[in-house]
């Protein structure tokens, strides 16, 4: 008995599945092209508008790859996960890069990769990212478009 309730606990039986994160990474992607378009059209900002869009087409790329590929049930590994999210924070990063880095308001958003791997997997992944997402905002704090 005891041994089944250890079982449950493992980090094997925690995987997300693929699904949850391609849903979070569209609205993730809805919410970049409003927030590009918006601030484009509706706020009369110059944003590198073609090199915005490039970035967040690689998510798109990258979110329809997985769904060729993968079944909508299937089980991430820790490794496949915190994969996913670093690749998330760095796309974020490109995006901020091109926004005006750590003055951008949404640059508040590199805590959501990281809070969704301190849900979901083991601690040294979710310092892993913790530590990626500290790098990339020290750099974008000393690199990034006007």
């Amino acid at each position: 008995m005891m041994e089944a309730a250890h079982k449950t606990l493992t980090p094997t039986g925690r995987h997300l599945r693929l699904d949850t994160f391609v849903r979070l990474r569209w609205l993730a992607l809805t919410g970049q092209s409003a927030a590009v378009v918006g601030a484009q059209f509706g706020l009369g900002l110059n944003l590198p508008f073609g090199w915005c869009f490039l970035v967040i087409a690689t998510s798109c790329w990258l979110n329809l790859a997985l769904r060729i590929r993968f079944p909508a049930s299937y089980r991430l590994s820790d490794d496949s996960a915190a994969l996913l999210l670093a690749f998330d924070i760095v796309q974020l990063a490109g995006l901020l890069f091109l926004t005006g880095g750590l003055q951008n308001p949404f640059s508040l958003l590199f805590l959501a990769p990281v809070l969704i791997s301190a849900t979901a997997l083991p601690p040294e992944r979710t310092l892993a990212l913790g530590l990626l997402a500290v790098g990339l905002a020290t750099l974008l704090a000393l690199v990034h478009r006007p």
